[in-house]
């Protein structure tokens, strides 16, 4: 895989605090566990985006909202 290029951005500051320690206890920096909680969230949401495309069909109208 190509190695993707950084992109500068901001974090809040809780998080951020919360990814330096989690980071130092995983021997990560702030900016790979940011990353590594991103991936993990975008894995986590496409699991669930998946799930809803197989029940969301059986769904009564009512719960269609359009998502």
């Amino acid at each position: 895989m190509a190695e993707a290029l950084d992109r500068a951005t901001r974090a809040a500051v809780d998080l951020a605090d919360s990814a330096a320690a989690e980071g130092s206890r995983q021997s990560r920096s702030t900016k790979q566990q940011l990353d590594h909680w991103a991936r993990v969230g975008r894995a986590v949401s496409a699991q669930h985006t998946a799930a809803r495309r197989r029940v969301k069909p059986r769904w009564p109208v009512a719960f269609h909202s359009g998502n």
